[in-house]
């Protein structure tokens, strides 16, 4: 069962790389930010699911300490761009260098290589939770809020939030709750992964639909 659902959330991650690389070309820039971040989390997962199959569970837990570097900058970077702040590039570049500093922090000090980077996954909760409300609360400030599903970016805004709201609890607690063999456990990591299936169909389903007409910023 463990293996299918895996394999299911897996199968989410390459079902949206792929309708974003085969919409590259008509997509904007942030979305395009976007795509890049799906690919390098389709070969992330690819090399997770590879060390698991061999049982290198040190090299499969090491790569999530670089992956979620990435995968903050990435999103950052994203939200950047979809919010359209000024300077994209400055900004980008310094939290860039503040995810690095964060990761190779939490490695060296909290929780090395070879360990779940659980605090790193809740900061980078926090950071796309605030982002996420932050576009949600912009966009429905104007009058052409009544057709705002539209609009790809609010419907990923959406899609972040429940993810990684419900990311942070599960991070926050399942170690407890595994520690203290708590009978639901299993079931809680089962609706993590229905939840993370859900945000890539999702955003497979918003690339696949959408075109330069719905873009916020453009609307805007």
């Amino acid at each position: 069962m463990q293996t299918t659902v895996i394999l299911m959330c897996d199968a989410s991650i390459l079902l949206a790389s792929i309708v974003g690389v085969w919409r590259y070309k008509s997509l904007e820039y942030s979305l395009k930010i976007l795509v890049l971040l799906l690919v390098v989390t389709s070969l992330s997962e690819l090399c997770c699911f590879a060390a698991a199959w061999y049982k290198n569970y040190y090299l499969k837990l090491s790569i999530f300490h670089f992956f979620n570097v990435i995968q903050a900058s990435l999103i950052t970077a994203y939200f950047v761009y979809a919010i359209g702040l000024k300077k994209p590039v400055a900004v980008i570049g310094t939290a860039t260098f503040l995810w690095t500093l964060a990761g190779v922090g939490n490695a060296v000090f909290l929780q090395p290589l070879g360990t779940l980077n659980s605090y790193m996954l809740m900061l980078e909760s926090m950071v796309v939770i605030t982002f996420s409300l932050f576009f949600i609360y912009s966009t429905l400030k104007y009058d052409w809020a009544e057709s705002i599903y539209e609009f790809v970016h609010f419907r990923i805004a959406v899609l972040l939030l429940v993810f990684w709201g419900f990311t942070f609890f599960f991070w926050g607690f399942v170690a407890i709750l595994w520690k203290n063999k708590w009978q639901h456990v299993t079931a809680l990591m089962y609706a993590h992964s229905a939840v993370e299936i859900t945000l890539y169909v999702g955003i497979a389903v918003s690339l696949y639909q959408t075109n330069r007409k719905t873009i916020a910023n453009e609307a805007r």
